[in-house]
């Protein structure tokens, strides 16, 4: 499976990406355990946190 290419450490971007990944797993998670409730949930706590960062 390809993956996206990341940010080397230091640019302006890498911490956004980190976010990004981050906020990724946990959605994917939780679809796959079948908490399709929190999806929503997380993804309004990520546009927050990407707003912040």
């Amino acid at each position: 499976m390809p993956t996206e290419p990341t940010e080397p450490t230091g640019t302006p971007n890498h911490g956004a990406r980190l976010l990004h990944d981050a906020y990724v797993a946990k959605i994917n998670a939780a679809i796959a355990s079948g908490r399709d409730d929190l999806v929503a949930e997380l993804a309004e706590n990520y546009r927050q946190d990407s707003r912040r960062a």
